[in-house]
């Protein structure tokens, strides 16, 4: 997947009204793509993100490809993707951390239809 699906997942995930009041900014590097750069954040309850900006971001993520999809799909809990070599996180690890809580994690095989 590309970083846009993953941070549109992240989007998805995202609790809305759980985060209404939590504020995040975070540059993103991926460095198998190139370094290949974002920026994403969360204000208002609302998953904001840009390629191709730098910016003074108290947190930044410098991962692989196949790392920022553990993060964006919450398939691994915080700790075990933080663990990962290719996963770095630079500057405040706790807002992150607090971000990756408002994340919504769905249930895998739910029913759509039922009879």
């Amino acid at each position: 997947m590309t970083p846009e699906l993953l941070l549109d997942l992240i989007g998805v995930r995202l609790n809305g009204p759980r985060s209404a009041d939590f504020e995040i900014e975070v540059e993103l590097v991926v460095v198998d793509r190139g370094d290949e750069r974002w920026s994403f954040g969360v204000r208002h309850g609302v998953l904001h993100a840009r390629r191709d900006v730098r910016t003074s971001a108290p947190v930044g993520v410098i991962s692989s490809i196949a790392a920022f999809a553990v993060f964006a799909t919450g398939s691994k809990n915080f700790d075990e993707l933080i663990a990962r070599e290719d996963f770095e996180v630079t500057g405040d690890l706790a807002r992150l951390r607090a971000f990756a809580e408002n994340l919504d994690v769905f249930e895998f095989g739910f029913e759509i239809v039922l009879p």
